[in-house]
């Protein structure tokens, strides 16, 4: 028996609502897999979603994407440097562009790889 009190006049719904919480979460098991995502590019990974999907940049300072236990380049255009931070449920990756010196711009890659300058406000260099 477990017996939960303040003193003088102990409360059953206390007793009660430890239990059930004691309860609920083995009622509900998670799932979890543990995958090896190798070594061969090195990087520093950013983002994640529930598909698994997971995005970053690589020791060479491009950004890369883990789906379907393999890793894949973001194609950068015309930058010398592209970082991906994080992904949604669509599988549309956040990050930066390097495309030049002191001019980094926000990027979107699509679902297919498609990579999509986002204008900032005042921009009127017509990159993308």
């Amino acid at each position: 028996m477990i017996a939960i009190g303040t003193g003088k006049c102990g409360s059953i719904v206390p007793a009660v609502a430890a239990l059930l919480l004691g309860v609920a979460p083995s009622a509900q098991a998670s799932r979890y897999v543990i995958e090896d995502l190798g070594t061969s590019r090195e990087g520093l990974p950013r983002g994640l979603n529930s598909h698994g999907v997971i995005v970053g940049v690589s020791s060479s300072l491009h950004a890369l994407m883990y789906r379907g236990g393999k890793w894949h380049w973001l194609p950068d255009g015309d930058g010398r440097f592209s970082d991906a931070y994080d992904v949604n449920e669509f599988n549309e990756v956040a990050g930066e562009q390097d495309l030049g010196p002191e001019h980094q711009v926000p990027v979107v890659w699509g679902p297919g790889k498609a990579r999509r300058v986002l204008p900032l406000p005042g921009d009127r260099s017509g990159r993308r």
